[in-house]
This record gives C-alpha cells, sequence and structure tokens, in this order.
C-alpha cells in the first residue's frame, strides 16, 4: 500500500455525495483555515459512481484553484483513520488544538450540513464568518459570469424557492434502497403550500428540483408566478456541474427556501445567502397539512399514475406512517404498505417498516409474516433487511423459540452491526439466557452489566420493545447488557463488512474508549476492563500499551481464550505475526475448537502461507452445526479450492446465501463455485440478476470476466454485462484482459 499524500498539519476537506455537501465541508474547512492559520486541501472524489455532473472539477472551479488545494493521488485508509474529526475532535480547548496543529495532526472537515463550531467558538460569530468564505473559492470563468446575470436579474425581487428534492434518491440503484425522509418531501406538501402561497397576489417563486417532472407539476400549478431556472438564466449552454452549482446560487438569493429540513443543497444556498430553509411539511397549518396527507394517501390507490416508479412512492413510506400513527391508525399504515407488497413493492425498506407497524400494532408476532415475505422474494440488495431479522429475533423469543431467535439475532448482526436495535436485541438473548444455544461471538461473560431496561428509553419506538419478555423470564441474572461495540471490533476479521469509516476513525475511537471507562467506572484497574480497553487502543494504533493491558488481564485469567486471542489480534497488527499465531493456536484450543477462534485461526493459517493447516481448520469448521454468516462464507471460499471439496463449499454458500438474503458479496462467491462446479448457466443468472438490479460494482463483472474467460465464455460475460450500468470495454480493462 502506497504512503498516499502528506496531510500532516492540514485540514482535508471532503464529502462523498452532491453539491451542497461538498461545498460546505469545503466552507468549514476555509473557516477553519483562516481563523487558525492552517493549510487546507480538498479530497474530491471523481470516481466510479459519482454523479455525472461532480466528476470534473474544473467544470466548476479554475484549473489553478484544483492544482492548488486539491488532494492529489489517493489517501490510504491508514490516513483517514488518523485524521482528527473536527466535528467530533477531544480537543476541547483552543490551546490543545493549536497544540494539535503545531504537532502536525491533520483534520477532516466532513460536515454535510450547516456550521462546524469547535467546543470553545461560539456559533452566531462562526456562522457570520463562514458565509463571507465563499470568496475563498476560485469559480470559473462561466460560473462567476452566469452568477453575475443571475443577480442582476433578481436585483430588487422577494422571491421564495421551492426545492424538490429527487434525483438519486429515487432512481439510483444503489441510493434509492434507503429511505431519506429528510430530503425526500412528498409532492402534496408543495402542492398545497403553493396554492395557499400563491392566495397572496404579490407571491411569485423560484422552483428548483433535480427531476424535471417535478418542476413541470409546480410550474403547471402556478403559471406566470412560479419561475423555473430556464426562465432565469435563458438560453445558457452549461455543463452539468456548472448548472448544479448555479441552482444552488440562485436559491441562495431567496430569503425564504421551502423544502427538505436536511438538503445540503438548500442548506449550504442559505449559508450562502443568508437567507433561511423552512421545511415545507412544517410550513403548513394543521389543516393543511392533513388535506396534503389524505391526497397522498389517495394516491397510493394508483401508483402507476400518480408516482415516478417504486422509488418515488417509497419515499413517502414514512410520511404516511407518521401521520396515520398520530391518528392512532398505525393498523391502516400497515395494510397500506401490506398492499404495496402484494403488488410487488421493489424496494426492501418496505419490510423494516411494516415489522416497526407489527409493534405499534401490538402484533409483535406479525415480524416474523414480514420475515417470511422478505425472504422468499428476491431482494437485490440487504441492507434494510437487519431490523427485519432484529424484530424477528424478539418475536422468536417472546415466543420462547430460542434456537430461531438466536439464529435471526446473528443474522440482524451480521447484516447491520451497528443498527440501532441490533445491541439491545443481543442483550436480550444474553438476559433470557440463549446466546449460547449454537455458535455466538464469544464475549468477556465479566463485562455484563445489570439494566433496567434493554432497550433506551430516550428511543420512543425502541422503548416499546422493553415490553418483549420470554415465557420463562429474564433468567437467574435479570436483564443485562454487554458493550457491543468491544465485541465487534473483536471479530470484525469474521463478521462481515458492515461498518462506516466512521469506525475506524481515531477520534470517534477515543471517545468510544472514554465511554467505554467512564461507563464501566466501577471496574476501574479490573482485568476484564483492562482487557476491553486494549481492544480500543489496538484499534488506536497504541500496540504497546494495548499489550500492556490486556497481559495484566492475562495475568489474573491466562487461559481466558478471548484475552489470549486478543494479544494475538495486537501483535498481528505489530508485524508479529509469528507471536501472534502461538497465541491464536493457545486461544483456539483453550476455547475447545469454537468455531469463531476456528475461523480466525484459519485466516490466520492463511495469511501466513500454510494452506494445509489453513483447509483442515475451515473442514473442521464445516462440521460444526452454525449460523454464522460470515463463516460460511469464509468456509466456502477456502473448500472451493480444492476440487475435492467444491461440493461441501456449495453446501455452505448455499446455507449462507439463505441466511443473508440480497446480499452481493454472497452471491459472488455462490456464482464463482458454481462456474467452477460446471454449472456456467446457473452462475451467469446470480451475475444477470446483479446486473438488473444494479447495486454491483464493476468489480463483481471483471470478477466474472476472469473466471468465464478461463472456461470459454466470454460470450456469456458479455450477454451479462449488456444489461449492467457498465461497458464491456470497462469491464475488460479491470480484469486485465
Amino acid at each position: 500500500m502506497g504512503q498516499g499524500p502528506d496531510l500532516g498539519g492540514r485540514i482535508v476537506a471532503h464529502r462523498n455525495d452532491r453539491m451542497g455537501g461538498r461545498l460546505i465541508s469545503i466552507l468549514n474547512a476555509i473557516r477553519i483555515s483562516r481563523d487558525y492559520d492552517i493549510p487546507y486541501v480538498i479530497a474530491w472524489v471523481s470516481h466510479g459512481r459519482t454523479a455525472e455532473e461532480l466528476k470534473e472539477p474544473t467544470d466548476i472551479f479554475t484549473p489553478d484553484f484544483v492544482e492548488r488545494y486539491f488532494v492529489p493521488g489517493d489517501i490510504t485508509a491508514e490516513q483517514w483513520a488518523a485524521l482528527d474529526d473536527l466535528d467530533a475532535t477531544h480537543r476541547t480547548t483552543e490551546a490543545a488544538f493549536r497544540e494539535a496543529i503545531a504537532s502536525g495532526a491533520g483534520f477532516l472537515s466532513q460536515r454535510p450540513v450547516g456550521t462546524t463550531v469547535l467546543p470553545w467558538e461560539e456559533e452566531g460569530p462562526v456562522a457570520e464568518r463562514l458565509a463571507a468564505c465563499f470568496d475563498g473559492i476560485g469559480f470559473c470563468n462561466t460560473i462567476r459570469r452566469v452568477s453575475a446575470k443571475i443577480d442582476e436579474k433578481l436585483a430588487g425581487t422577494h422571491l421564495s424557492a421551492y426545492h424538490i428534492r429527487r434525483g438519486d434518491i429515487i432512481s439510483n440503484p444503489i441510493t434509492s434502497q434507503k429511505l431519506w425522509p429528510n430530503k425526500y418531501i412528498p409532492r402534496e406538501f408543495y402542492e398545497v403550500h403553493l396554492r395557499h402561497q400563491l392566495e397572496d397576489p404579490d407571491a411569485a417563486c423560484l422552483v428548483f428540483s433535480d427531476t424535471r417532472h417535478e418542476v413541470d407539476q409546480l410550474k403547471a400549478a402556478g403559471g406566470d408566478r412560479v419561475m423555473t431556472f430556464e426562465e432565469l438564466v435563458g438560453d445558457e449552454e452549461l455543463k452539468l456541474g456548472q448548472r448544479d452549482f448555479l441552482e444552488l446560487f440562485a436559491m441562495s438569493r431567496c430569503k425564504e427556501i421551502y423544502g427538505p429540513p436536511h438538503s445540503a443543497f438548500s442548506q449550504t444556498a442559505a449559508t450562502m445567502g443568508g437567507g433561511t430553509v423552512y421545511p415545507v411539511e412544517d410550513a403548513l397549518t394543521p389543516e393543511a397539512h392533513s388535506e396534503a396527507m389524505e391526497l397522498l394517501i389517495s394516491r397510493m390507490d394508483a401508483p402507476k399514475r400518480h408516482f415516478l416508479g417504486d422509488g418515488d412512492m417509497g419515499q413517502c413510506f414514512p410520511f404516511v406512517i407518521a401521520h396515520l400513527r398520530g391518528r392512532g391508525e398505525a393498523d391502516r399504515a400497515r395494510t397500506l404498505l401490506a398492499t404495496q407488497v402484494n403488488r410487488g413493492f421493489s424496494k426492501p425498506y418496505i419490510y423494516p417498516a411494516i415489522s416497526e407497524l407489527c409493534v405499534e400494532c401490538n402484533d409483535l408476532e406479525g415480524a416474523k409474516k414480514v420475515i417470511a415475505a422478505a425472504w422468499s422474494r428476491p431482494v437485490s440488495g440487504d441492507d434494510a433487511l437487519c431490523s427485519v431479522a432484529a424484530h424477528a429475533a424478539l418475536a422468536h423469543l417472546q415466543a420462547g423459540e430460542v434456537r430461531d431467535a438466536h439464529r435471526w439475532a446473528h443474522v440482524a448482526w451480521w447484516l447491520g452491526p451497528m443498527d440501532r436495535i441490533v445491541p439491545s436485541v443481543l442483550s436480550a438473548l444474553l438476559s433470557a439466557g440463549v446466546m449460547d444455544v449454537a455458535p455466538s461471538y464469544p464475549i468477556d461473560r465479566r463485562m455484563l452489566v445489570r439494566k433496567g431496561n434493554l432497550f433506551p428509553g430516550a428511543d420512543a419506538y425502541l422503548s416499546k420493545l422493553n415490553a418483549v419478555e420470554p415465557p420463562e423470564g429474564w433468567g437467574a441474572q435479570g436483564k443485562v447488557a454487554y458493550p457491543w461495540e468491544v465485541a465487534l471490533r473483536d471479530w470484525r476479521l469474521i463478521h462481515g463488512k458492515r461498518v462506516g469509516r466512521g469506525f475506524w476513525n481515531h477520534t470517534r475511537i477515543r471517545n468510544g474508549l472514554g465511554r467505554l471507562e467512564k461507563t464501566n467506572s466501577r471496574m476501574a484497574g479490573a482485568p476484564e476492563l483492562e482487557s476491553a480497553a486494549s481492544v480500543m487502543l489496538r484499534d488506536l494504533g497504541e500496540h504497546d500499551a494495548a499489550l500492556a493491558r490486556n497481559r495484566a488481564a492475562l495475568r489474573a485469567y491466562p487461559d481466558e481464550p478471548l484475552y489470549l486471542k486478543r494479544e494475538a489480534d495486537t501483535l498481528l497488527e505489530a508485524g508479529m505475526a509469528q507471536a501472534a499465531l502461538v497465541r491464536l493456536e493457545e486461544a483456539t484450543e483453550a476455547s475447545g475448537r469454537q468455531a469463531c477462534y476456528l475461523a480466525a485461526l484459519g485466516n490466520a493459517y492463511g495469511k501466513a502461507g500454510r494452506p494445509e493447516e489453513m483447509t483442515e481448520a475451515f473442514t473442521d469448521l464445516a462440521g460444526q452445526e452454525h449460523d454464522l454468516i460470515e463463516l460460511l462464507l469464509m468456509t466456502a471460499d477456502v473448500l472451493r479450492r480444492r476440487p475435492a471439496t467444491r461440493e461441501a463449499a456449495l453446501v455452505q454458500i448455499n446455507k449462507a446465501a439463505r441466511l443473508g438474503h440480497g446480499s452481493l458479496r454472497l452471491q459472488t462467491l455462490k456464482a464463482r463455485i458454481l462456474a467452477e462446479t460446471g454449472q456456467m448457466e446457473a452462475a451467469a443468472g446470480l451475475f444477470r440478476q446483479m446486473a438488473r438490479g444494479g447495486l454491483a460494482q464493476p468489480a463483481s463483472f471483471a470478477h466474472m470476466y476472469r473466471i468465464f474467460g478461463k472456461a470459454g465464455e466470454l460470450a456469456m460475460v458479455e450477454a451479462v454485462v449488456a444489461e449492467s450500468p457498465y461497458e464491456m470495454a470497462e469491464i475488460r480493462d479491470l480484469a486485465g484482459g
């Protein structure tokens, strides 16, 4: 891995999203750069799935500005982790911050909306200085010329702006897999608000949207008193990135902006122009709000007529649910969503929404039907399915069906280990004494703490789940909880890959260590807390401190498998691979060759270049009965490498694919194993499903190219890639063909 550009003593402005978020991260970086005399650079992602309007920064900025401030080359993962996140910094005084600057620390400006205010600063003065920082951005000639034209045309006017965010959140195959209730606002709110707004004969507005249909709808409703961007700038020939910025600039000239509450686009416009964003939903009177909601609900009976596909209608679900729940009609909301499932609604987020409504309707048992429906349909992508599995686990626990509860809890943990519901569900299994009905990720039982409630009371929805109780009660120990972030870090290599960059950011790890020690202050100095702290220190790269604190625990409990493995993990990261392997062998034997330790050992053998021992470990693991998805995947990947064990590999990956429904990682490996066992049509079918879903990255098809190329079946690859968003030439180059 390369060293990457030098980021020491600099602020790195970075957002890998759209125009508003990128600009505000740059503005905050410039503001802090000026206030504290620290250089800034911009990490502007322009490859892969970056929106087309952002791929060429010189469409927006001058070449000189790009050359001077944009980061050359790629930033390594280690560099990202080491940057101090300015919105979560542990430097709580100006003196400590300036000392860090002087020592060459690097900082990250990644706030997507609003003003970054350091702990010792006052928000008001900072916000004023932030708005003045646009003069520090070098915009290209076209941007400057058309900006002046907009200012001239709008001089002396008092227009309101309507911002309707659609675009990728309703149509992009990846982005539209999630709900965006702070960015998407139903059209009906705008229609009703505009109608009331135009009752004032002097009222007029500018309307903006990344989807032309929405502009046309409001223009038709308001006539000449609704101005579009085209009417504002005339026949200017603009590139996509230029138009995107200039729409933001024009919006900034409106003091009242009605739109989504957390759109970086409209919030950045308000920051530029000193205006205010009003959530259009909140700007309606209660009567107008009800009018808009009933209009929306009525339109759901004819979705093809009123919505731009499932991605458009589905984003309305949170509003429908909140409205009907507020009227005590949760069951009506559940019926409305179930009707859409029966019609073949394609976005997976409908299932967790129905699961939550089961709880609202005092019918947690219904969560079992929801997961059966979700897992029986071809869902392309598993991002939304974590809480479906978590609700199913609770439903089975409540019914005393402990094996099913265990299975679905661990599926939830694999799908979304950092999801808000998962830690409490795992604690419920612990409290019921059923965590060990089958292999689970090992934890340190000495770290258990008694709890009054397993689900956080501050979360209005989750607190309802505190009423769930298994038929046999909570067992002798009562309700207990565990620091599940530590467990996730303990088993990160065999737990799955669903953790964001924030999980590795040093600022956030250090804050997490502080919370761990504060929450468990009664254990201060105890071996269990010393060992748990070592896990966080290891991820901070403080290997000597991590080893010292964990060894204090080992002196007290020299045969504790988890403490032995923690030492192995730290030794491995410190570059002492052989010593680490010895410790991991000891941990595995001390655990009785428990599945997770065995998988970790097999993985370490592979990294150490000892394939025979690796195969032996995973063959042993294949003989154990468990439902841990990542272990099934790893076992399948090892066993497929030898012709004699490929059928066994297929058994393992089939089981993993059934549990981790929709996961592209599982489907890709399954396709590879099918191809390696000569089942080319079946393998191509899986790749074709990925192509049609639009979620797979180019690497998946490059993988297919290499596998099928060896079998002389490149024509099948061409047919599949033709159904994907990519060109065959791109896939061929990526595959090295």
